[in-house]
């Protein structure tokens, strides 16, 4: 067991269908590589629910999906005497579900919303421009 190769890749690590823009997986793409003796690999895993909801010009989307954070902690499996490990040589992944959620949203501006500013901006500048005339007037 003292020589037991415990490297390890994880290409893809996530929760759920949908990915969220910037979401981050902390673990994918981590690759753990043993030089000597083995390794005992943990990986303590917290997911928490997410809905992610974007406003669209006319409609709303919203998607559940899950997040997660990690906690990686790597124990030496052989002592100096070889003939005796502290612990059995593996990577371990255990996870945990959060009883929270996690809301995140997106806003774009509606057509609607989009006028309103627009006609706002105009009735401003119509106004002082009336205003700066009259001031040059008198």
């Amino acid at each position: 067991l003292c020589k037991y190769n415990t490297s390890h890749k994880v290409n893809h690590l996530s929760f759920g269908e949908y990915s969220f823009p910037s979401q981050h997986n902390p673990l994918s793409g981590v690759e753990r590589i043993v030089r000597e003796n083995t390794a005992t690999y943990r990986y303590e895993i917290k997911v928490i629910t997410t809905t992610y909801a974007e406003n669209g010009w006319f409609f709303t989307k919203l998607r559940r999906t899950h997040q997660y954070t990690s906690t990686e902690t790597i124990v030496s499996v052989s002592s100096q005497d070889s003939k005796h490990i502290k612990d059995l040589p593996g990577t371990f992944f255990t996870y945990s579900l959060s009883p929270f959620l996690i809301q995140r949203s997106v806003h774009h501006e509606t057509v609607f919303e989009f006028v309103t500013q627009l006609c706002a901006i105009i009735g401003g500048v119509v106004s002082l421009s009336k205003l700066a005339s009259l001031i040059v007037r008198t």
